[in-house]
């Protein structure tokens, strides 16, 4: 081979390392007393990275704050959307303009319907349109 990494070879060779409580209290104490991030990881035999997400997690620990989630916010809680399926099966051919007026109505919180699609697709709850009527003359 010409100095290629096959694929079996990488994953025997990065294979993921577990470490103890202690050694993480070892890692973050060594940190403290300002030793360079990268001699603590080499000595532990781990990447950079791993040392500051263990002091990450320890700072936010210590502050015993609870760090903010990413990403954007849920438009319905899990609450309001069990909410949002009761509703549809209760009245079951309502569109999804009518189940979001519904929504807003129980809870002050206005949703596009399109989000009401949504919401019941993950629910699993099928779109259902009543039955058409047969037409009554033949001009129709």
């Amino acid at each position: 081979m010409s100095g290629r990494v096959t694929r079996s070879q990488s994953t025997k060779d990065n294979k993921r390392k577990r470490l103890s409580v202690e050694a993480k209290e070892e890692i973050a104490r060594k940190v403290s007393k300002k030793e360079p991030m990268s001699a603590v990881a080499a000595a532990y035999g781990v990447t950079k990275s791993c040392v500051s997400k263990i002091m990450k997690k320890r700072r936010s620990v210590e502050r015993g704050t609870l760090q903010p989630k990413l990403g954007r916010p849920r438009i319905l809680t899990p609450r309001r959307a069990a909410l949002l399926v009761r509703l549809s099966r209760a009245a079951p051919y309502s569109t999804a303009r009518e189940l979001a007026n519904k929504l807003a109505e129980h809870t002050g919180r206005s949703i596009a319907a399109d989000t009401a699609r949504l919401y019941l697709r993950r629910a699993k709850v099928t779109p259902r349109a009543p039955v058409q009527k047969p037409l009554l003359s033949l001009r129709h």
